[in-house]
């Protein structure tokens, strides 16, 4: 355990001298190569990546194993075991209950959106993280109550995978992992990153619990959205776009990234195309 703390430490460190690096620099070193076109059986290649462009840089070039992969996390996985859980620990454990542990691993969660935003320069958002953490961990029971919002104190929430974006970072290919669900290169890299600190912090079954507690909450979080998800026609298609929307806006929430422009052009070129195809099946079943 000692050891594994201590590449923890090493790694987290690593992470934070990148900001001694110019932003481009970053980005080069970080960028994802990209996947080779698929062939068809006649020998000719089917839609490069580079013609596919999803927001925030990605591609799918992996769709047919992502689509297996998503069919047994949603159809069985999530559809038979994890949305009955996240519906009877909704209806059992009562409210205050619930937003107590959602504000302990959120407030935990500071501690990681200090660091990231100290990483992009933004040291007023990494002081609130700081403030919301002490007050909420000392005033609100370590964390349970969360004192500072309502005392009026912004969240200013940051993870690995919205630096590396605004460091000008592409999302890379998209991918969909067995058991764990939607993720991307950067989003996989983000997530290893965003993980160093309750690993260094914790032992392993403490370890466990928090991240069990916050897939936990994340999915609860989930369950107004079930309907509308269900409701479409392609559920793959659906959550893919859904999900790349939501990551590069975080990218882009307070403007530009921080470099490679063309990942802005590129996103806005998948959106218009988005609201093309969606014009066009409305116009079909107006027809």
């Amino acid at each position: 355990m000692n050891r594994i703390r201590f590449l923890s430490g090493a790694a987290l460190a690593f992470s934070i001298s990148t900001l001694m690096l110019p932003a481009s620099a970053v980005a080069q070193v970080w960028q994802f190569p990209a996947p080779a076109p698929m062939q068809r059986p006649n020998g000719a290649l089917e839609n490069p990546p580079a013609e596919r462009v999803l927001p925030g840089g990605s591609s799918d070039p992996y769709e047919p194993v992502n689509r297996v992969t998503w069919k047994l996390d949603y159809d069985y996985l999530d559809h038979y075991a994890l949305r009955p859980f996240v519906h009877g620990y909704v209806a059992v454990v009562p409210g205050p209950v619930r937003t107590g542990i959602s504000n302990f691993t959120r407030n935990l969660g500071e501690i990681t959106s200090f660091i990231d935003n100290i990483c992009i320069g933004e040291l007023g958002s990494a002081g609130i993280n700081l403030g919301r953490f002490v007050t909420n961990s000392t005033i609100g029971l370590a964390g349970l109550i969360d004192v500072a919002s309502y005392a009026g104190v912004p969240k200013k929430e940051m993870d690995f995978d919205t630096v590396l974006g605004k460091w000008g970072v592409s999302a890379g290919p998209y991918v969909v992992i067995p058991g764990m669900g939607m993720t991307t290169y950067r989003g996989a890299c983000g997530t290893v990153v965003d993980n160093l600190v309750p690993a260094a912090v914790f032992n392993w079954w403490q370890y466990l619990a928090y991240g069990g507690l916050k897939l936990l909450d994340a999915r609860v979080a989930l369950i107004p959205y079930e309907k509308n998800l269900d409701g479409t026609m392609d559920t793959y298609i659906a959550a893919r776009d859904f999900y790349l929307q939501y990551k590069e806006g975080k990218v882009q929430k307070d403007g530009t990234i921080i470099s490679r422009p063309d990942l802005k052009k590129a996103s806005e070129e998948s959106m218009k195309k988005a609201d093309e195809a969606a014009e066009e099946y409305l116009d079909e079943i107006d027809q």
